[in-house]
């Protein structure tokens, strides 16, 4: 017989299996080829510092907005705490952020506390220092105000002053107490709450995260790690299915025809 009439040492239903695995398994494929390459060079697409803003997806993380902590006006700004993250009107100006004391404008600056830190800005709300007030004054800052040119502490220990610059910070006597302009807490309006949220959510999740939680199958929720192990046993299955296929068809090319 010859070898095209000799029957087939293949087993029929191989290749079909292996053509429907490969066909069911390319979406897969696709999708961790191309999360991989994105991830492998996540520093020079800036990923981490890409931000989604689709809001079935925030809700489908549960990225939701705290209300807010605190909020201070100075100058004609709102300063406000939401989570660990400063807002200067509807703009993000630092995180990190333990809480929030007052604000209060004092020359060319807005100084910034919060029990640890005072924050100094300028007008239009860039950010121009950070100063550790640990390291200046017993206690944490519990108050803040003005007098005049001077910046107001109340700490746990008295009142402490210094310049708009807020680099040297010494003890002060206490004056009267009309004296002293306390910064006071003020009530943000709906509709700044609401810009606020979006802001919060919109860097509630990264690019980066994203592509990790897809390329792991976790952004699939429960099942999504489940269904990778599946695909990975797939193509485990598929190259064995190939090798056998082809070591079958390799076998019976060298055998003698009859």
């Amino acid at each position: 017989m010859s070898r095209r009439g000799r029957p087939s040492r293949v087993p029929q239903w191989l290749p079909r299996m292996h053509r429907w695995l490969g066909l069911g398994s390319l979406v897969f494929i696709l999708l961790l080829s191309c999360t991989g390459i994105a991830l492998n060079h996540s520093s020079d697409l800036q990923l981490e510092q890409r931000f989604i803003g689709a809001n079935w997806l925030l809700h489908w993380y549960g990225i939701d907005a705290p209300p807010p902590s605190a909020s201070f006006a100075a100058a004609g700004h709102t300063l406000t705490l939401i989570g660990e993250r400063l807002y200067f009107d509807d703009r993000e100006l630092a995180e990190n952020i333990d809480g929030l004391v007052g604000a209060v404008a004092v020359g060319e600056h807005i100084a910034v506390a919060t029990p640890t830190r005072v924050l100094m800005t300028t007008y239009d709300g860039r950010l121009i220092e950070q100063i550790d007030a640990r390291a200046m004054l017993p206690g944490e800052v519990i108050e803040l105000g003005r007098l005049g040119a001077d910046i107001i502490y109340r700490s746990e220990a008295g009142l402490y002053r210094s310049d708009e610059d807020a680099l040297r910070i010494a003890p002060r006597a206490e004056p009267s107490a009309k004296a002293i302009e306390w910064s006071h807490a003020v009530t943000a309006t709906s509709e700044q709450l609401a810009g606020l949220e979006r802001l919060y959510r919109g860097r509630g999740l990264s690019v980066q995260r994203l592509l990790l939680d897809v390329h792991s199958g976790r952004a699939f929720a429960r099942l999504g790690p489940w269904l990778m192990d599946v695909v990975g046993v797939t193509l485990v299955a598929i190259s064995l299915f190939g090798l056998l296929l082809w070591w079958r068809r390799k076998h019976d090319s060298q055998r003698p025809s009859r």
